[in-house]
């Protein structure tokens, strides 16, 4: 049985994520025993199982092993079968070594690949940027940790109020989710891995039919464009009591 506080911390996680991303209802169980993993997810149903055994070192479910399996939710029932294929390939092309994954654990197959990613994005979007400005620019003729995110963010794309292009970032911590709309900005790919601006896009300019075209496109790069002073940042928070 789910506690009050898991209760209200897989309510916060929820209102966090737009409404179209999440299907109308979900079967959500807790299991407290012994298991290899922290959730696992029923493919192609809206089931979700999470596991919560080692209470000494994950004390309340947390927004990440929530966040993870609600990725395996989209990405088996909203990511079309082009972009499925994409991700399967830069996975494909990566799984060398770790470099290019958010955690070891994307390593094992390319649905965790995504989940582990995505699960990244939701929770700590602005260092996940971070983390891939920097790989790319150590590693620039293997941009595939940048091309994952840029994936990432263009799943919670959608049209602002001002007719530009936005998307979501994140930042979850110990009490609270936190969610921001920001612009969808393009970015020259250099052959040094640096990333340079190019424009933000509206919902009339001609590269919007061609989005899909631009996103497995290896020179430009679809990424939310992060403010130089951060603390204008619109965000929007969502609290909970992991342990009442």
């Amino acid at each position: 049985m789910l506690s009050s506080g898991e209760q209200n911390l897989i309510y916060t996680a929820f209102r966090a994520w737009p409404k179209e991303l999440l299907n109308s209802s979900y079967a959500i169980g807790l299991d407290k025993e012994d298991h290899e993993y922290e959730g696992e997810t029923t493919a192609y149903s809206s089931n979700i199982l999470l596991y919560n055994s080692n209470l000494t070192a994950h004390p309340f479910l947390s927004i990440s092993t929530i966040y993870h399996e609600l990725a395996h939710q989209l990405h088996f029932q909203k990511l079309s079968k082009d972009l499925d294929s994409y991700l399967k390939s830069l996975y494909e092309a990566s799984k060398k070594d770790g470099f290019n994954f958010a955690r070891e654990y994307g390593l094992k197959n390319y649905k965790e690949d995504i989940a582990t990613m995505w699960e990244a994005y939701t929770t700590k979007t602005m260092k996940l940027l971070t983390a891939a400005r920097i790989k790319t620019s150590e590693r620039p003729q293997e941009p595939f940790f940048i091309s994952k995110v840029e994936v990432a963010a263009a799943v919670f794309l959608h049209v602002g109020q001002d007719g530009k292009l936005k998307t979501f970032i994140f930042e979850a911590e110990d009490n609270f989710v936190k969610k921001a709309q920001v612009d969808l900005g393009i970015y020259r790919l250099k052959p040094d891995g640096k990333l340079e601006f190019v424009q933000t896009i509206a919902n009339r300019d001609p590269i919007v039919p061609y989005l899909k075209e631009y996103l497995i496109n290896g020179e430009i790069v679809l990424l939310p464009v992060i403010p130089d002073d951060i603390t204008t940042i619109p965000w929007e928070y969502f609290y909970f009591k992991p342990n009442g």
